[in-house]
């Protein structure tokens, strides 16, 4: 249960991320140094400016299809961060070694994974 979110970033399903991307961006300096969000939002890959980082289900379908999607990394622990908040200091992440899922303290560095509408 969320109990207290730092950006209102909560929401998780199809389209979610995109939405607790754009609340966690509108919270961040104009350039910030260190930032999932803003990592996947500034990134233009295929030629395309609509990136975002996964909510937490979005992100569980990218493992459930990671053979297939593929690139992800193999190097231990692979862990993914997702737009979902779980309170102020914690959002969820997925290990994609197991699938686990996980809140984690935001400050730490883990791997992210630009996703464009489903």
């Amino acid at each position: 249960t969320v109990t207290h979110s730092m950006f209102n970033a909560t929401r998780d399903g199809l389209g979610a991320g995109e939405f607790n991307t754009e609340r966690m961006l509108a919270h961040l300096p104009a350039q910030p140094s260190y930032s999932a969000a803003y990592s996947c939002a500034q990134y233009q890959g295929g030629g395309f400016g609509d990136w975002y980082l996964p909510s937490l289900y979005e992100l569980n379908l990218l493992y459930s299809a990671k053979n297939t999607v593929g690139t992800f990394t193999r190097a231990y622990p692979a862990q993914y961060w997702s737009s979902t908040e779980y309170d102020a200091n914690n959002a969820y992440y997925i290990e994609f070694t197991y699938g686990s899922q996980i809140g984690g303290g935001k400050g730490y560095v883990r791997y992210v994974r630009a996703v464009r509408r489903f």
